[in-house]
């Protein structure tokens, strides 16, 4: 049997069925760069700050990392709510994990939304089949991944340039996924 795989990668990055991604050779060590500075600026005091002044404690127990793929995100999912104060939500980095996390849910016996809201950080446009709709924040990828193609570039060019913020555009659509805590 022959797998056709297309050139150009799908809306998650991927080519072909197994997930492979390409990145040319050259581009591995910024790359590496960049993913140490997102990793650091993330666990940043700042962050941590702009979630308190927002009313949102944090609690390290609360946080899970993952591979990005849904077995994995189904275990950590499993692991946050069988904490003996489980959460009332799960903010997810994409569809795939919030899905991960709902089935996680159900078969623990919470039910989404009244036991449990779940978000989608990464959605894209359009129907939301599964039941609940999950809610989601919908982010443009092409205009993602312009945006950082083009710093990444420009790192390249200049060695001393050090990466920084870039606030794209996003939309929080609700759906069906969450309500208030019970």
């Amino acid at each position: 049997m022959t797998t056709s795989v297309s050139p150009r990668p799908d809306a998650m990055g991927h080519f072909g069925p197994y997930g492979g991604r390409y990145v040319p050779e050259t581009l591995m060590e910024p790359l590496r760069e960049l993913e140490a500075a997102y990793d650091q600026a993330r666990r940043e005091p700042a962050f941590r700050r702009e979630l308190a002044a927002g009313g949102v404690p944090v609690e390290p127990t609360l946080e899970a990392e993952t591979n990005f793929t849904a077995a994995e995100s189904y275990e950590r999912a499993r692991d946050l709510l069988g904490l003996p104060e489980r959460p009332t939500a799960l903010l997810c980095s994409n569809d795939v994990m919030a899905h991960a996390a709902q089935a996680a849910a159900q078969n623990l016996g919470l039910n989404v939304p009244e036991d449990l809201s779940l978000v989608s950080l990464a959605g894209l446009p359009g129907p939301r089949p599964a039941a609940p709709a999950m809610a989601t924040v919908i982010l443009d990828f092409e205009q993602a991944g312009a945006t950082a193609a083009t710093l990444l570039l420009k790192i390249i060019a200049d060695r001393s340039l050090r990466p920084s913020a870039v606030l794209l555009p996003a939309e929080f659509d609700p759906r069906e996924s969450i309500a208030p805590p019970a």
